[in-house]
């Protein structure tokens, strides 16, 4: 009885169903996704589909699709489902008499492949148009604009969403009409594009000019996410924040941040933060962003204009800030119980840097070689703080540092997806930076000069995945010795390929990282905790100069989709040593282990939500074991090879 009504139904839906038509009268093109079995008719010709493919429409082309039968029997599905979940007896009746055909995977991976590769045929062509088509946050895709909401729901979505102003977008575009096609400027622009915390996802096509073969159309396919946004974090079960945003204010690309946080340990128990952000002033690509901050016993002002490095052949960046802070903080010396001292301080902060491209520009490569100087201010000057020496609390000294560097940097960049998130395109570079650091520290107690080195590279790795490792070691030089205050820190982050396991599709992640403290002065000491090696934890025992951890996570990406939510599972194991003097292989072993959750939606602004559960063994005795964890996640931001203000290696 079922198979028959299916039947009925499909046959019914090819017989009557009228033709899909369009008749587009903008010169913007269309893409549209067609599936195997579906017919396309362009004028007078017809063609039949003998695969799922993608087309892009020239602007003002009238065109009609057939869609093939399978797409019809799903549709028709979709929508019965819908409908009858409106009403218990329907929904009930619609399972017993019902069953829909099996659909297909959500097609949601794409090939890995480098960012330059579509663009390197046009290269020397003459741009003739450029068009921006914009999506709505439900129902289009960059691989098929011409579908429609499934939900009142996502149409209710559609019309709270403020579309991004086109003039926003074509200031972010950063060739013009007229120009010779550069493949690696196309591809690092849809990067930029792509970047934005208010967009979804970007692409740009190529379109060929039949009859005009030396010039060639760009469209800039932009979908918008839908920028209100919310996030929870819960660290303990009297202690978190909400946080409440807008990333697109008005459709102009500004942002604007409201966080709460309680805690009942405090006193006073909650806190307020709020920073607006005006992003790219005037096509500068220079960002503004004023924060206040009054959380707990802490109140910071800032403000800040930063224009960072954005693509290889960007010539100059720099940024300034400004921060007025007053906190109370328990400082701790060393040796004695830690003591609640007011801390007051003015911080000024500017850096500049200039790019000077090695790669020959009558070449299109997508492997950029740059060599970048930099120089970098600092000044910090406290008007309340504790009782200060020449060796100890070197964080509360008075001082100003001015260092420089000297940078060679290559790199590429492979997109790809199903990294950290679902259908969006991940961009990962590929490329190495070695980096020489130097300049004097004027102190309060004596003057120092710095050195540091920095090499890392990272890359696809024999088709087995993808690998980033980093090595930097600096410090401080005087009369005495060197280093003086010195870092050695090694890092390693690796993730696997994709592997499919019937409907679920996995990856490996692994996480290595060490620090040695070289000189360090008496009072100074890292840990481990949440942001240092083992999530979730926490141990005020587990500190020293010196530390190894290590981290491994196998996430899945399950097939499940509910109303665009996607979920991913993920299990993990962290250990970490740590140790002052003492061998660091004979120390006491820290460890988290345990299995989670992600709630992702790629159409909306909201933090990806996080449950994880995570059982501690080596907490003290009095600690509990385990701890439930709800949080927020960010998109994909693997470590670049772009050059950023000169810094002294941290220790922490």
């Amino acid at each position: 009885m079922n198979i028959r009504f299916i039947y009925i139904t499909t046959i019914f839906q090819i017989l009557y169903l009228p033709v899909i038509a369009q008749d587009s009268t903008s010169n913007i093109p269309d893409t549209i996704q067609l599936y195997k079995g579906s017919i396309i008719i362009i004028g007078d010709e017809k063609h039949v589909i003998d695969k799922d493919s993608i087309f892009i429409i020239p602007g003002g082309t009238k065109y009609k699709v057939r869609v093939g039968s399978k797409t019809h029997s799903n549709n028709f599905f979709d929508s019965l489902e819908v409908r009858t979940s409106q009403r218990k007896w329907m929904s009930t009746l619609h399972n017993i008499v019902v069953v829909a055909p099996k659909k297909e995977p959500i097609i949601d991976t794409l090939q890995t492949s480098k960012s330059i590769s579509p663009f390197i045929e046009y290269g020397g062509k003459i741009i003739r148009n450029i068009s921006i088509k914009q999506l709505d946050p439900f129902g289009p895709t960059i691989f098929d604009t011409t579908r429609k909401t499934t939900s009142s729901i996502e149409n209710a979505g559609n019309k709270l969403h403020i579309t991004t102003r086109e003039k926003i977008i074509s200031n972010y575009i950063i060739f013009s009409e007229g120009d010779q096609l550069d493949p690696s400027v196309i591809s690092d622009n849809e990067r930029i594009i792509r970047k934005l915390s208010f967009i979804e996802d970007a692409r740009i096509f190529v379109v060929e000019i039949p009859g005009s073969p030396d010039y060639v159309d760009i469209l800039v396919l932009v979908k918008d996410a839908f920028s209100i946004g919310a996030g929870l974090e819960i660290s303990n079960w009297d202690a978190g924040n909400i946080k409440l945003f807008e990333n697109n204010i008005a459709g102009l690309g500004h942002e604007l941040h409201a966080n709460f946080y309680w805690d009942g340990s405090k006193d006073p128990w909650y806190g307020q933060e709020y920073y607006y952000i005006m992003n790219n002033l005037g096509g500068t690509f220079i960002d503004n962003k004023i924060q206040y901050a009054k959380i707990f016993d802490k109140e910071t002002f800032n403000i800040a204009f930063d224009r960072p490095f954005f693509t290889p052949g960007t010539k100059y960046a720099g940024a300034i800030l400004y921060e007025h802070s007053s906190r109370i903080s328990n400082v701790n010396y060393f040796d004695t119980l830690r003591v609640p001292t007011r801390i007051n301080y003015d911080l000024i902060d500017l850096w500049a840097g200039r790019a000077f491209s090695l790669t020959s520009i009558k070449k299109y490569s997508s492997n950029r070689i740059n060599l970048v100087i930099a120089t970098h201010v600092q000044r910090k000057y406290y008007f309340k703080r504790p009782d200060v020496t020449d060796h100890t609390l070197y964080n509360y000294h008075n001082k100003t540092l001015w260092l420089s560097s000297i940078s060679l940097t290559q790199q590429l960049f492979f997109r790809s997806n199903l990294i950290l998130n679902y259908g969006r395109t991940e961009d990962i570079p590929h490329g190495s930076m070695l980096s020489f650091t130097f300049g004097p520290e004027f102190g309060e107690f004596e003057k120092r000069f710095y050195f540091g080195l920095s090499l890392s590279r990272g890359g696809l790795v024999l088709n087995q995945g993808y690998l980033y490792v980093k090595a930097e070691l600096g410090g401080f030089s005087d009369i005495a010795k060197y280093p003086d205050q010195g870092v050695l820190h090694l890092q390693s982050n690796y993730f696997s390929n994709l592997f499919i396991v019937n409907r679920f599709k996995f990856r490996q992640f692994i996480y290595l990282d060490y620090m040695n403290g070289i000189q360090r002065f008496s009072d100074e000491y890292i840990i481990i905790d949440d942001d240092t090696g083992i999530r979730g934890y926490d141990n005020d025992f587990a500190k020293g100069t010196q530390r190894g951890t290590a981290s491994y996570e196998m996430t899945a990406f399950s097939p499940y989709y509910f109303y665009g939510f996607r979920f991913v599972f993920f299990g993990f194991m962290d250990f970490g040593i740590i140790t002052f003097s003492e061998p660091l292989l004979s120390s006491q072993l820290h460890a988290g282990i345990g299995l989670g959750i992600r709630i992702k939606n790629e159409r909306l602004t909201f933090e990806t939500i996080q449950i994880r559960f995570g059982y501690y063994p080596t907490l003290p005795h009095y600690e509990f074991p385990l701890a439930i964890d709800i949080s927020g996640e960010r998109r994909l931001n693997p470590q670049d090879f772009y050059v950023s203000k000169p810094e002294i290696i941290q220790f922490e």
